[in-house]
């Protein structure tokens, strides 16, 4: 927000300001719009998600968990 302290109707006006955003990207993906070109490392972990995701019938529970959990990195 860029304000040492901000009041509760400035923090309203970002929040309103970021739902307008993201209202235009989705109504973008609804009318066929391609989305935006995803950094390297976003695709990577997408699609070592994806294995994860599209392999959940074989795994137990806690390693499909597991399997997740490692891909996200704080």
């Amino acid at each position: 927000m860029g304000a040492c302290n901000p009041t509760i109707w400035k923090f309203f006006d970002v929040l309103i300001k970021e739902q307008g955003l993201t209202d235009i990207k989705l109504n973008q993906a609804q009318g066929g719009h391609e989305a935006p070109k995803q950094r390297r490392a976003y695709q990577d972990t997408s699609r070592r998600l994806a294995v994860v995701v599209h392999d959940f019938v074989n795994r137990p529970i806690i390693d499909y968990l597991r399997g997740i959990a490692h891909n996200f990195h704080l």
